[in-house]
């Protein structure tokens, strides 16, 4: 059976096992895990602070597998019935698509790539030429954003390289988009029952996670496209790979 934009069924299947009813609760539970999980990262921060870049590294790793890797899992567990679980998440195989379908979906990621490069440039510019006291503001804080990962760039060994690639490329990847795309994402849509609200309330918050102000329109375009592969194949795995590959040419790049 071939999935099309129209079909009205998917919607109800693809998100069965949370009650809409619960959805307000469900999201209070999800973001008390969350600032949960954030508050041992940051204990372990302030406590044990990573004295170089193989130690900055297992942090951020750790701090992305707990918040963003365990918790859509313990949330799943709790809010989602057994047998809904692996498909609410969207750890499945992709739908078949009819080829309509497949060409929207191309189409779609080369008009949001282009707009990705437009915004960016615009964003850089804007913040660079930006007078007062918002533009000094938005600056100072950018400039903090990059003296935080700043590790990202730096020289090191082969063997360490990996690892970073591994983490910030691979890691990063796989678990934000089963946090943002796996829980968040199909939680929103059902409380707003809107799948076009739920991606872009998504992709709203995945932008403003990354904080630094002159990525914000790039990464929010960057988090529809995958909410909209995520929603239409009913898999988790094309938005994943997408992911990977974006974390993987940034990282490469700079």
């Amino acid at each position: 059976m071939e999935y099309k934009a129209q079909d009205t069924g998917y919607f109800t299947e693809q998100y069965a096992g949370l009650d809409r009813s619960r959805g307000l609760r469900a999201f209070l539970l999800l973001l008390a895990m969350t600032l949960f999980a954030l508050s041992i990262t940051n204990l372990w921060a302030i406590y044990a602070p990573p004295k170089d870049l193989l130690g900055q590294l297992l942090h951020s790793a750790f701090s992305s597998v707990l918040t963003f890797g365990i918790v859509p899992f313990l949330f799943t567990y709790v809010q989602i019935p057994k047998g809904f679980r692996w498909s609410y998440l969207g750890l499945q195989p992709m739908r078949k698509l009819s080829r309509a379908l497949w060409i929207k979906l191309f189409i779609g990621t080369l008009f949001a790539l282009v707009l990705i490069a437009g915004t960016s440039y615009a964003s850089n510019y804007l913040i660079e030429h930006w007078s007062g006291v918002w533009g000094d503001y938005l600056r100072t804080l950018q400039e903090r954003i990059e003296e935080a990962t700043a590790f990202i760039k730096q020289p090191t060994t082969l063997g360490i390289a990996i690892v970073r690639i591994a983490v910030i490329s691979l890691l990063t990847g796989v678990v934000e988009e089963l946090y943002m795309r796996g829980v968040l994402q199909p939680l929103l849509i059902r409380t707003t029952k809107s799948v076009h609200i739920g991606i872009l309330l998504t992709a709203l918050i995945f932008s403003l996670l990354h904080l630094a102000p002159s990525y914000l329109l790039p990464i929010f375009i960057y988090g529809l496209l995958f909410g909209y592969w995520r929603h239409y194949t009913g898999s988790l795995y094309p938005s994943m790979l997408l992911h990977i590959l974006n974390n993987l040419l940034t990282l490469l790049v700079s």
